[in-house]
Parts: structure tokens; sequence; C-alpha cells
């Protein structure tokens, strides 16, 4: 089950490792799906695929300690047979898994401004959206878009890295070697 710790735990991206650089990559893979899965249940969080009420709802996470912690896919508003958008809905609340892991954020800050110009440019709707959120959520938001579009053995190793250690407050030098 994870625990909420008040300590940062950081990505320091180096940019010459490309990753806030790059062309936005989708998973296109079942087997990164599966892998991600494994992972988030190594975390006590499982992964329920079932038919949201709300239309517009494709995913979302779940957490109350010691009770609930979840993720939910709403198969009946995502195409389940293409697996970038199942992909795009897992990644984006595996990253709030982190967020609950940690008590904190996943990225650095000195990158949030670069996540966002990113985002902006990949999908300038989904920035716009986010403007409806608090401030606390609208950077978790941030985080949780800008991670859809990237490598998935990044992402991967990303919630490897937070979750072996979340009390860490120990940056990581250089991106997750994929």
């Amino acid at each position: 089950m994870l625990t909420k710790v008040g300590t940062r735990v950081a990505l320091s991206i180096l940019l010459t490792a490309g990753c806030l650089t790059q062309v936005p990559v989708m998973a296109g893979s079942w087997t990164d799906i599966e892998t991600l899965k494994t992972e988030l249940k190594k975390t006590g969080t499982k992964v329920l695929e079932l038919k949201c009420k709300e239309k517009e709802l494709m995913s979302y996470y779940e957490y109350e300690d010691k009770k609930l912690d979840q993720i939910v896919i709403c198969i009946n508003n995502i195409d389940k047979e293409d697996p970038d958008e199942y992909w795009e809905s897992l990644i984006h609340e595996a990253t709030h898994v982190m967020h609950a892991c940690t008590g904190d954020y996943a990225l650095d800050d000195k990158f949030i401004p670069r996540a966002y110009r990113e985002l902006q440019a990949i999908n300038p709707t989904s920035v716009e959206d986010i403007q409806a959120y608090g401030s606390w959520n609208k950077r978790q938001e941030v985080e949780a878009r800008w991670m859809e579009f990237q490598a998935p053995e990044f992402a991967i190793e990303l919630l490897k890295s937070l979750l072996k250690n979340p009390a860490s407050s120990a940056r990581m030098s250089q991106l997750p070697q994929v």
C-alpha cells in the first residue's frame, strides 16, 4: 500500500538526454501496458476496467490511505482495442499514483515550465482544460498529461525509481537508462 511522504522525490533531467525536447511517443504496445500494470500492482494499486456513468471520463485514480488504492479505466469511454489510447489513460493515472507514493510531484520544479510548454505545443486543448484545476492539482495534471506523451520505458522507469525510495530527497542526475 502506498504511503504519503512529505520529503520531495524529484527527477533531475539532463537536457542533453532529450526527454523534454523529444517528439511525443505513444506506447503502441500491450507489453508496455502489462509491464506498467505489473509495476502498479507492486505498489498495491489495483487496475480495474469498468463501465463509467460519466460519458467524458476516460479513467480516474482513487486513493484513501489504507482503504482504497485503484485506477479505473472506463472501458465504455475509450477504445479498449487501441493500445495508445489505453496507455495514455493508464500512464496518466499512474502519474497520480507516483504523486500519492511520494506525497509530492513526480518532476523537479525546474522542468515544469518546459513540460508545460511541450504540452501546450502537443495538445493545447489539454492545457486549456487544466486551467480549471486548483494550483496543487494543476501541477499534478500538467505532469500526468505530459507523461502521456513520454516513451513507455521512461515512464515505467520513473515509476520504479520513485517507488524504490519514496522518502529520498536525492535527485537522479540523468534519465533512467532504457
